[in-house]
């Protein structure tokens, strides 16, 4: 058991920063044992916490911020462990509508750096480890739990016995860590899987849809199928109708409002859906009001993110869509999304990492974008925006544009912006973490 300990904050906020950007160095881990051996010297506190854990390429995040308000929404007090950030590390933890505070940064930043005691650590174990003392310590009801990378050797699959697991939509990406084929990514995701903790799946593709199901089997994890135990129908831009089918019992759900768009994202709010219907098999009081009222409140930052605001120096209301696209599944569904909005013409701002399908994403883009500006971003791993530019084959000046800087690449956007166009800000979450401060302020 973790026992509560009193706030005596040896390191400033700074220091703390400091700290946790050192551990950056200490490349990427795949491995449970140093996790679980490490959180034993902390108390174990995660053996305590109510848990969904969320795996998948896309949507973990859009899931678990539509369960969150919804269970919010029911009187729970839900946790929320999310990663990457955009702009501040204490954006990853999540307890209802606050992030952590400073003064609780520091101070577990401070029991897990006495506890190592010289030990190394990578930057996710530490944020994992972080997340699990401060949930534990302020007792919720719920925490939902993303993977970071994978699923099987991921830190957060040292929770041995959540309540249910959620698979969102799988495509290739991080080959060089989950593999080069989608059959290898589907077991690493796969991981999380547990002996007869009921599975949500939100895929289709058969090759995918064997590979769970013969986990399930193995582990005699009930498994609930996107199209096969629940479905949905996207209507229009804001709306979705829900359908139980097969075992999974609940009742259908109607055109239920949501304030994201796009047929990807009705697909995730079928699966928040799906995962109430289960947690009220549990003992969980969720009504239908809930559920609507949940996912019409769910804010997403950074993710098909709409908004308007005036343009400095002008007259003119800038039109904005934010969304961290970085992989080729998710840039279709943005092509997709982006068919809802009318505008005379389309600004991109894109920055992306230089290990990410630059070509992929960008020869998608092209054809529906007006003006295309390249920006670098400030990350060891970005791509240059003169090499992204050789991407652009047949493009001119006069279509395309690279800036050094992203406050640059901004300024150039706006200074061109006319009445009824749109600017995109997508190709990376990085991006989006820079830019967005910018024009909103930092969330935390």
């Amino acid at each position: 058991m973790v026992v509560k300990q009193n706030r005596k904050a040896h390191l400033s906020y700074a220091e703390a920063l400091s700290y946790l950007h050192s551990l950056q160095f200490h490349k990427i881990k795949l491995g449970l044992e140093p996790m679980r051996d490490f959180l034993g010297l902390l108390g174990n506190p995660e053996s305590g916490l109510q848990v969904i854990h969320v795996a998948g390429t896309n949507g973990k995040g859009s899931v678990c911020s539509g369960l969150s308000s919804v269970l919010q929404q029911s009187g729970y007090s839900v946790a929320m462990y999310t990663s990457p950030h955009l702009s501040s590390p204490r954006e990853r933890f999540k307890i209802d509508q606050n992030f952590i505070s400073k003064e609780d940064f520091c101070h577990f930043t401070q029991i897990i750096r006495a506890t190592l005691a010289g030990r190394s650590i990578t930057y996710f174990e530490f944020t994992t480890a972080l997340a699990f003392l401060w949930f534990n310590e302020q007792e919720v009801d719920l925490v939902l739990l993303e993977t970071g990378l994978g699923g099987r050797l991921d830190a957060t699959n040292v929770v041995t016995s959540p309540l249910l697991t959620i698979i969102t939509s799988i495509s290739l990406d991080h080959q060089a860590y989950l593999g080069d084929t989608i059959e290898e990514v589907a077991s690493e995701k796969a991981g999380i899987i547990k002996s007869y903790v009921p599975l949500i799946c939100g895929n289709r593709q058969p090759e995918i849809v064997a590979v769970i199901q013969n986990f399930c089997e193995c582990l005699s994890a009930p498994l609930y199928l996107l199209g096969q135990d629940f479905d949905f129908s996207w209507e229009h831009q804001g709306e979705m109708s829900y359908v139980p089918l097969g075992g999974l019992g609940g009742k259908a759900l109607l055109a239920v409002e949501s304030a994201t768009v796009g047929r990807y994202q009705a697909e995730n709010s079928s699966l928040v859906i799906a995962a109430t219907t289960l947690l009220t098999q549990k003992g969980f009081v969720i009504t239908e009001n809930d559920i609507r009222a949940g996912l019409l409140a769910v804010h997403w930052p950074g993710r098909l993110e709409y908004f308007e605001q005036d343009i400095p120096g002008t007259t003119a209301i800038g039109r904005y869509l934010l969304d961290g696209a970085h992989n080729p599944a998710g840039i279709e569904s943005l092509v997709h999304a982006l068919s809802l909005y009318s505008y005379k013409k389309l600004f991109c701002i894109w920055g992306a990492m230089e290990d990410k399908d630059v070509a992929g994403g960008l020869q998608k883009l092209c054809p529906i974008v007006d003006c295309m500006i390249l920006t670098g971003i400030d990350n060891e791993r970005a791509a240059v925006p003169e090499k992204m530019m050789r991407h652009l084959k047949g493009a001119d000046g006069e279509h395309s544009i690279c800036c050094d800087t992203v406050e640059d690449a901004l300024h150039y956007a706006q200074s061109h912006f006319s009445e009824d166009d749109l600017i995109l800000v997508a190709g990376s979450l990085y991006l989006i973490g820079a830019l967005r401060p910018l024009l909103l302020g930092e969330l935390v």
